[in-house]
């Protein structure tokens, strides 16, 4: 678990500027589920990442370097800095190296700063849930309601260049955190009915989404939740595996293009590893849109490299559909590992918070995590998850987690099924 030693720093105590900060980082994970807002959220991004290095020079902080995951982290980024040397499209990579990995960091960083009580802690976790929420309704709103569609259509996004897949899986991420909220028993009225609507409209859109990814992580996210209650595990597990598989036999009768988006994923993914045996050391670079830019990369040579059986020559190539072979592709094998590593520190963290927490309520947030974490995991398996802000959403898991692993016990702190 985290240093005890970090249960309490200076910029822990509350101050104005720690505030402003936590209102700005508030505001940024407030619209992760409006992506047409990204003005207002760099905005308050940047403003919040000034004020919180100005806290760490003001305070010499560097308590935050004894956590758990700054030596996967720093091998990480260290490992995929020196990969620019060796990228095939320089600019783009050190774009990204630092909006998509340094950005992030700064973020993890900033969060695990100012989020250090519960009450902050819920606060995150209520906006995500709520504007997710929001963000849902207003989706459902325009295409069922506005648009005339049948309930029996899959649901479709207005705008139609914001993938459906990262729309539901972000609903999906604030739906279990919002069980996690209705599990807390210090609950008003209010925030019990408000949680049980959310869920609700969270769940629903899941379902309309018909995403086979998130289907797919939902019965392992059970797992994660009701371990500890047998009964009510094998519940949730039946439960979710009815409705995915009756949600899957409805969209495959109604989706005649099921079987070509398979064979396009496998040629994605097929062209993927012969990039990566290619580039097996450093990989291609850091820049994300590198993979599908064929002023770089020989899509047509690589297309034709492909076994039959899994070609289809007419996909256009834009990511790896797999968020093992995007690392590998973009920092090579060892990057891979380095990753890997991450994650697997990640979830041994969490399963630590979720079985020696010092309460009921640290130890359901500590579960909760491992969750989000195996629902990452597994949707990245399928989609692609480093764009979008849905790789935000991984900092933002980790430094919930931290934040949660900080919390001294609370004998009151008690939870519905713990």
């Amino acid at each position: 678990m985290v240093d005890e030693a970090l249960t309490r720093t200076d910029a822990d105590a509350p101050g104005p500027t720690g505030q402003v900060i936590f209102v700005l980082l508030w505001v940024v994970i407030a619209l992760i589920p409006f992506p047409h807002a990204t003005t207002i959220m760099e905005g308050c991004y940047y403003l919040a990442m000034a004020l919180t290095l100005g806290e760490i020079v003001r305070h010499r902080d560097v308590g935050w370097l004894r956590t758990p995951f700054f030596l996967p982290v720093a091998m990480f980024s260290a490992w995929a800095f020196f990969g620019l040397f060796f990228a095939i499209d320089l600019k783009t990579s050190l774009h990204d190296f630092r909006t998509n990995l340094l950005e992030y960091i700064a973020l993890y960083l900033a969060l695990v700063r100012v989020v250090d009580s519960r009450k902050r802690f819920l606060a995150i976790v209520w906006v995500l849930v709520i504007s997710c929420s929001l963000a849902s309704l207003i989706e459902l709103y325009r295409f069922y309601v506005a648009g005339g569609h049948s309930l029996s259509e899959r649901f479709i996004l207005s705008d139609s260049e914001y993938p459906v897949g990262e729309f539901g899986f972000k609903m999906f991420y604030a739906a279990i955190l919002a069980l996690a909220l209705l599990r807390r028993r210090r609950l008003t009225g209010g925030e019990l009915a408000g949680a049980l609507a959310c869920l609700v409209a969270l769940l629903t859109t899941v379902v309309m989404v018909q995403t086979r990814a998130i289907l797919l992580a939902a019965p392992f996210a059970c797992l994660a939740l009701f371990w500890r209650q047998k009964r009510i595990l094998w519940v949730a597990v039946i439960l979710t595996l009815t409705v995915g598989l009756a949600v899957l036999l409805h969209f495959r009768q109604q989706d005649t293009t099921t079987r070509n988006g398979y064979i396009a994923r496998l040629t994605i993914n097929y062209i993927s590893l012969l990039v990566v045996k290619d580039h097996p050391l450093t990989g291609i670079g850091f820049g994300i849109s590198t993979y599908g830019d064929s002023k770089f990369i020989d899509h047509q040579a690589y297309m034709a490299r492909v076994p039959k059986l899994f070609r289809k020559p007419d996909e256009p190539i834009s990511n790896p559909h797999d968020m093992w072979l995007d690392v590998a592709v973009r920092t090579g094998l060892v990057g891979l590992v380095l990753f890997a590593a991450l994650i697997f520190t990640a979830f041994r963290e969490g399963w630590a918070v979720a079985t020696l927490g010092g309460d009921e309520e640290i130890r359901m947030f500590g579960g909760t995590i491992v969750a989000l974490l195996i629902s990452f995991c597994i949707y990245g398996l399928f989609q692609p998850v480093f764009l979008g802000h849905l790789d935000m959403l991984l900092c933002l898991g980790l430094a919930l987690l931290t934040c949660v692993s900080r919390w001294p016990p609370d004998p009151d702190a008690s939870v519905w099924l713990g």
